[in-house]
């Protein structure tokens, strides 16, 4: 499902940057960067809106072995202003960014 959701946000870049009609090869490659790109930014939004005991719990939780997704989202819900609005501004700006380097 995350997947899922993933390759619809490469594939609204794609459309936004005017990149349809890259080569299969390269569409591949760009897929997997903006992929790591994104769930980099993601992780990084997620860990910055944590109050200090959210964060706390995360990196508890991230030091198991297995993650339970629900229990990261609880800790998120619990412990982060304006979640959604920063992970929505934060892929904007990727999308900004990656029209503006592909014009170049």
């Amino acid at each position: 499902m995350q997947d899922l959701k993933i390759q619809k946000i490469i594939d609204q870049i794609i459309e936004a940057a005017e990149l349809p009609g890259m080569s299969e090869a390269l569409e591949k490659e760009f897929r997997k960067n903006i992929e790591v790109e994104i769930i980099k930014r993601i992780g990084i939004i997620t860990l910055e809106s944590l109050d200090d005991e959210g964060l706390k719990k995360y990196e508890e939780l991230s030091e198991k072995e297995k993650q339970d997704q629900s229990v990261v989202q609880e800790i998120i819900k619990a412990h982060s202003s304006d979640f959604e609005k920063n992970i929505k501004e934060g892929l904007e700006n990727l999308i900004k960014e990656v029209i503006i380097a592909s014009k170049q």
